[in-house]
């Protein structure tokens, strides 16, 4: 039965930083993963309801104004090309829905997504929809998919291959760059 929940209480955290992160990342991979002060007020949620307090994570999961700073602006109405997501075989295999109706800017069939900020009420969820819209549904929906995210010390060498480390600081455009090749100064 749907209860109030937030993310601090939310069954997905504790998965995500117990057994997500044992089975994806090996033992070097997750010192580098850095703790991330993960904001959970109600200016993280699209429908402003109070989102619980602050955790500390190093897996979490994007909240509305996460998504809409890292993909973009967002409505109930308007489909956001950038934010659609293909669900993984591994998510499918656990329930999350995958639909031909819509298609990920590659082509590729489109799932929902789980966002950590509540919906209307806090027995709802907001979520990313397969056509790129922000809403909710309520927690105990198993057709979701789960888009985990973290932040990692760029420079751990367990990170990189022989010679990329060197390669992408040599690619790295600072905004001074942005300004010269755009002709101001």
């Amino acid at each position: 039965k749907n209860r109030g929940i937030t993310w601090e209480n939310c069954s997905l955290r504790t998965w995500l930083n117990v057994t997500f992160i044992d089975k994806a990342f090996t033992a070097d991979e997750q010192k580098e993963i850095l703790m991330a002060e993960v904001d959970n007020s109600s200016s993280q949620s699209y429908y402003n309801t109070p989102g619980g307090n602050t955790t500390q994570d190093k897996v979490f999961i994007l909240s509305c104004a996460e998504v809409t700073y890292y993909f973009g602006s967002f409505s109930t109405l308007t489909f956001n090309f950038k934010a659609r997501l293909e669900p993984t075989a591994y998510a499918v295999k656990q329930g999350a829905l995958k639909s031909s109706s819509y298609a990920t800017l590659d082509g590729r069939d489109t799932g929902s997504w789980w966002l950590r900020s509540p919906g209307n009420y806090q027995d709802r969820a907001a979520e990313v929809r397969m056509e790129g819209t922000l809403s909710y549904t309520d927690v105990d929906y198993t057709g979701n998919a789960v888009r985990p995210a973290i932040w990692v010390d760029l420079e751990a060498d367990c990170l990189w291959n022989p010679g990329e480390k060197e390669a992408a600081a040599a690619m790295t455009v600072t905004p001074e760059d942005k300004l010269r090749t755009s002709g101001q100064k």
